[in-house]
């Protein structure tokens, strides 16, 4: 099972880039997306159990190639041209994100205990 679960993580994301291709999709339907898709429909089947630490040093692994290779396409200049409306944007992001922070906070008070329980991948 540890074979198949390093062969999907390896070799399903080319899978769907090909068939994207193939569909002439590639203009309307992310890779990531249905990356994602496959992930939440393989993870929630129940005939596939998932090796978490293979998952989590896949996932690290990959995760420390992705931040280069997404700094390598900026291109400087134009970002510096940006800034002002950059920093707004980000600035309203994070506004958001405390705005959404606080409200679920406020929803979901007396309900911390049921979110402690560790989740099995799998199970």
């Amino acid at each position: 099972m540890l074979l198949l679960q390093l062969l999907l993580l390896l070799f399903l994301p080319a899978a769907i880039q090909r068939l994207r291709v193939r569909l002439k999709a590639k203009d309307w339907l992310s890779p990531v997306v249905l990356c994602y898709i496959c992930g939440i429909l393989l993870g929630n089947a129940g005939f596939l159990t998932l090796d978490p630490e293979l998952t989590q040093g896949f996932l690290t692994a990959t995760v420390v190639l992705a931040i280069p290779l997404l700094l390598v396409g900026t291109n400087l200049p134009a970002w510096m041209r940006q800034a002002p409306s950059v920093t707004l944007s980000f600035g309203l992001a994070v506004l958001g994100v405390v705005a959404a922070s606080l409200v679920t906070h406020a929803l979901f008070t007396g309900q911390a205990e049921q979110g402690r329980q560790p989740h099995r991948i799998g199970a």
